[in-house]
């Protein structure tokens, strides 16, 4: 059993922490303040239990599975920031967006992709808007499980997801994405899950930057998740 699959099983039997212990004020005040926040926003946040027996219940539990076991771990950068870690956590974000927004199987499978390999360009953990592009330039081997309309969505996604919004449609033309409404939602979720884990560093999750319903009701989970699974 890899890595990934370890801490996803590990993931599916756990139990939240009742006591979080986190000696950084500022973090303990990021978490409330978010929730709070969407709590006036009228986002009810989803409870940590209910998450993992929803997921356990779900059909996107086997298409995970199957996916970890194909994992190209020589690709990912080997940091304590954008590694295993922060992969492992954003890609159990990303299934369990996908669960509650429903989104198809087989674009569940599109983002799973997104997910894992999207910090692959990066040399370091600095601010860098190109790591995205840059990332795309490893995934020839793609070729041989897509054809090549998925393959210019996945380097879409990952090419933008480190952009800012007003860069989409100059990439989308870029890539010659026919499908830009799956395209942009699978960016969505990527976004999300990787924004979701910015818990792990101060200044931490800005709300403001989750996109999807679901997102804003997994922001308590978050900071929750990333304490049992600091790893």
């Amino acid at each position: 059993m890899n890595t990934v699959e370890k801490m996803f099983y590990k993931f599916l039997n756990s139990m939240p922490l009742e006591n979080v212990k986190e000696n950084d004020s500022n973090y303990i005040n990021s978490w409330k303040n978010s929730v709070e926040q969407l709590e006036k926003m009228g986002y009810v946040e989803l409870k940590y239990n209910d998450i993992i027996e929803y997921i356990k219940e779900s059909e996107y539990v086997n298409c995970y599975k199957n996916f970890i076991n194909k994992i190209n771990y020589s690709l990912l950068l080997k940091s304590d920031v954008h590694g295993l870690p922060h992969i492992i956590r954003s890609s159990i974000y990303t299934l369990i967006i996908c669960a509650y927004e429903k989104i198809k199987l087989e674009d569940f499978k599109i983002a799973l992709e997104c997910i894992f390999y999207h910090d692959i360009g990066r040399i370091n953990d600095i601010d860098d808007d190109y790591h995205g592009y840059n990332a795309t330039k490893k995934l020839l081997f793609l070729d041989e499980k897509y054809d090549n309309n998925i393959v210019n969505i996945i380097k879409f996604v990952i090419t933008c997801h480190c952009l800012e919004d007003d860069k989409y449609y100059e990439v989308l033309n870029y890539y010659q994405i026919d499908n830009k409404e799956i395209a942009l939602k699978i960016l969505n979720v990527i976004k999300d899950a990787d924004a979701l884990d910015r818990v792990r560093e101060y200044p931490y999750l800005d709300i403001k930057y989750l996109r999807t319903e679901t997102s804003k009701k997994l922001v308590d989970f978050a900071y929750i998740f990333y304490q049992n699974f600091k790893f």
